[in-house]
């Protein structure tokens, strides 16, 4: 082997069961039960600039871990999306790549670079995702023909503006051993065929290896038009296990959605309920969530019924027959 060869990064292909390939999406509950991605309020449309220039900031312990999230966007629906076809197309053999810097210590390097990556996690294994624009667009349910290259690589470049800290914690220890800091992904480098090649950091590659994870169908999230309707989607996903059934009220479910920017005026209240009625009409119509009010509890509360396979099964089977 010459010095040639071993200074270009090779990752190693870990090969992985298909039955759910570019079908699933595989996230970190702890990064997706945050409210980081909210509908774009209509009176900023005009002034995406203004309203996206915002940052927020967010803590959170799991599992026997404290992550400090720093995003100095407002990240839509379409930044979402965007995510999750990645971590989709990160399903399929052809677009995966595993960075294993205890094997080859010269990804260790390739990480550090492509996430700004600090402490040892810089030594865990990473996931590179090689796809074209096109794949991307199509898979998170984008119009090819309404947004250009430009568009995605803005989407990109704020999803890789987000910084994730991590502290693992024993007892009252921290222990530095799996500590650090890196950004959500990085997309700098393009390959031969003009494709990008994006790594996703060691949270999200975590989840995607079998770590805990929660599952968000792509066709299903597809189906869904409006921007509410496709982020409650996933932050049910990672609320309700399938077969569970929760309860919470209407300001619970608006908070999902829009965090620190629910309520306000008694217009804006009203305007943010009403959209997450029609986006429950729509969850409802997918064959896979029963939502419907709980007149037992209260006023405004609801039960979110999250089906097992079989009855989505059922309920698909129902439908095929009313047509």
């Amino acid at each position: 082997m010459t010095d040639n060869e071993t200074t270009t990064i090779q990752p190693t292909v870990k090969k992985r069961r298909r039955a759910a390939i570019g079908e699933f999406a595989r996230l970190d509950p702890a990064i997706f039960g945050l409210p980081l991605f909210r509908p774009m309020p209509r009176r900023w449309k005009t002034k995406e600039d203004n309203w996206r220039n915002q940052s927020r900031e967010y803590d959170i312990k799991f599992n026997g871990e404290q992550i400090h999230i720093v995003c100095p966007y407002m990240l839509t629906s379409s930044d979402l999306g965007i995510l999750l076809a990645l971590l989709s197309l990160s399903g399929q053999d052809r677009h995966t790549r595993i960075l294993t810097p205890v094997s080859f210590p010269h990804h260790e390097d390739f990480i550090k670079n492509a996430l700004k990556t600090k402490g040892k996690i810089s030594e865990y294994p990473h996931i590179t995702v090689t796809c074209s624009y096109d794949d991307l667009l199509e898979v998170a349910g984008i119009s090819v023909r309404k947004h250009t290259k430009k568009d995605l690589r803005e989407k990109l470049r704020r999803l890789r503006a987000v910084f994730c800290e991590r502290t693992v914690i024993i007892g009252n220890q921290e222990v530095t051993k799996s500590s650090g800091d890196e950004q959500l992904l990085g997309y700098d480098s393009l390959n031969e065929d003009g494709d990008n090649v994006i790594t996703l950091s060691e949270r999200l590659t975590a989840a995607i290896l079998g770590k805990p994870y929660i599952r968000v169908p792509m066709p299903l999230w597809r189906k869904l038009s409006s921007e509410v309707a496709r982020i409650l989607y996933v932050r049910l996903c990672v609320l309700i296990r399938e077969g569970e059934i929760k309860t919470k009220s209407m300001d619970d479910i608006v908070s999902m959605v829009y965090g620190d920017s629910a309520g306000g005026t008694q217009q804006q209240i009203k305007d943010q309920r009403r959209a997450i009625k029609n986006a429950f009409d729509e969850i409802n119509k997918l064959g896979d969530w029963t939502i419907e009010i709980n007149t037992k509890v209260g006023v405004m509360h609801y039960d979110l019924a999250r089906k097992t396979r079989q009855g989505r099964e059922a309920a698909q089977h129902a439908m095929e027959l009313e047509r």
